[in-house]
């Protein structure tokens, strides 16, 4: 997987533009000028849309959500707050949203689109569309309703499409975009694809993954999101060969994002307690995959608020830490999984033990005992994917979602009371640019699809963390 153009995830994790809908989207310098990427060709805009998901999927907001749920720990500056909700504004979402929306972003995403249509290439135009889909989406998780008909289309101050809405627009995105691998129309991106290479057949199997994620997501109020969710989880990953991975290398500006962060801040973050203890719990093997040993020779994490003490708390590990580490997408563990829990909520008990099962074979884990079912099947399969999705939104999506695991919520006084914080509040960059987007006082404390907060976790306790 050698690049033939440099993809340089340094200068966009560090120099991306904070303008908002209203100037990036319409600006005639933007269409008009030789010297900006509107001019650029379908090759050079790609490679961008590539180098910017990493600051979308592996990125601050990434970080934060980890934290949140406790798979990491802040344990020092402003990291230590944001483990405890503190400090949390709408500064701190800029970056993600505009690496959403700018350049390289949605903006770029639509003149590949443009150009694929033009060379009748539906091979480009099926694997762009679904870079497009899977940052709508993360789009509508994070934020609830999200500008998207409206962008791009001329219009200065793009609406605020409904949460809803946008994932089905996504999904017919998706849609779209099988159709268009299928036709076998037009070579794609070929070398400048740093995942696949072009291959349809394994981005086809991703598109159907991220609609099992998206209907997944929308599961707390949608009764019939679990089967569309197994219908195509059926037909979507199915080995970690198809996994989709960031492109890093150890080239300078091409490191995993991951590994800068420590390069530049290595006190603020490590393990968070809860997972390494769950990880212990489980003799998970993916513990040493994951972390690294602290200064004791041990594997451990902090709590939230906790000051760092490089002797009894971990970083990652020399494979997840490295500068040319793959940070995970979309995978194979996480189709399967999302499987498992459709098939165990639509009664197919024993289907849910052997998908299970599967998964857990990856990874030189035992069967699960075929006697679960109810809550303790489900929970299982839960755990399995609060492991298997670390560094990615997903265990941030499956918590609001169910409640579980059933986090103790960090301690002390905060802006969310006691709660782990259901969204994330529009950022300043486009509250200051469109007057669609409320005022931070006006918007909602929850998303749609997100409410109402859940009494009790699948644990059969009462939720701690949801108010």
């Amino acid at each position: 997987m050698t690049p033939r153009t440099s993809i340089r995830i340094a200068a966009l994790a560090l120099g991306v533009s904070l303008a908002g809908c209203n100037s990036f989207l319409h600006d005639e310098k933007t269409k008009s000028d030789p010297n900006v990427a509107s001019n650029a060709s379908p090759a050079q805009l790609f490679t961008a849309i590539q180098a910017n998901l990493n600051i979308v999927m592996a990125g601050p907001a990434v970080r934060l959500t980890e934290m949140w749920v406790q798979r990491m720990s802040g344990t020092d500056r402003q990291y230590q707050s944001y483990g405890q909700y503190q400090g949390v504004t709408e500064n701190s979402f800029d970056v993600i949203w505009t690496a959403i929306y700018d350049g390289g972003g949605l903006v770029d995403i639509r003149k590949v689109e443009d150009a694929a249509r033009a060379n009748n290439d539906r091979t480009y135009l099926g694997i762009a569309r679904i870079y497009e889909a899977l940052l709508m989406g993360t789009a509508a998780d994070l934020w609830g309703d999200v500008p998207y008909s409206e962008v791009l289309s001329g219009a200065e101050t793009p609406k605020l499409d409904l949460q809803a809405d946008v994932y089905d627009h996504v999904q017919a995105v998706l849609d779209s975009a099988i159709a268009d691998l299928a036709a076998g129309e037009g070579v794609g991106p070929t070398n400048t694809d740093f995942s696949f290479g072009g291959d349809a057949t394994k981005w086809t199997a991703v598109a159907h993954t991220l609609k099992a994620r998206f209907y997944l997501h929308t599961a707390k109020v949608n009764t019939g999101a679990y089967a569309q969710a197994a219908t195509e989880a059926a037909l979507g990953i199915q080995s970690p060969s198809g996994d989709w991975l960031m492109y890093s290398s150890a080239k300078a500006g091409e490191e995993n994002i991951w590994f800068q962060f420590f390069r530049e801040r290595d006190s603020y973050m490590r393990a968070g307690k809860f997972f390494v203890d769950l990880m212990t719990a489980r003799a998970d093997p993916r513990k040493a995959e994951y972390f690294g040993p602290a200064g004791n020779g041990q594997i451990g994490g902090a709590n939230p608020g906790e000051n760092l003490n490089g002797s009894t708390m971990s970083w990652l590990s020399a494979t997840r830490g490295a500068p040319a580490f793959h940070q995970p997408i979309v995978t194979a563990d996480e189709n399967s999984l999302i499987l498992a829990e459709a098939q165990a909520r639509g009664g197919a008990t024993g289907a849910a033990i052997t998908t299970l099962n599967a998964e857990r074979a990856r990874h030189s884990l035992g069967n699960v005992s075929g006697a679960l079912t109810g809550n303790a099947l489900l929970m299982a399969i839960l755990d399995e994917k609060f492991v298997a999705t670390f560094q990615t939104y997903e265990g941030y999506a499956d918590y609001r979602r169910t409640c579980y695991p059933n986090l103790t919520p960090a301690a002390g006084a905060d802006q969310f009371a006691g709660n782990l914080p259901p969204r994330f509040p529009y950022p300043s960059v486009e509250q200051t640019a469109n007057p669609n987007v409320p005022d931070l006082a006006a918007q909602p404390r929850r998303n749609t699809l997100d409410s109402p907060p859940l009494a009790t976790s699948l644990d059969g306790a009462a939720c701690k963390a949801e108010k």
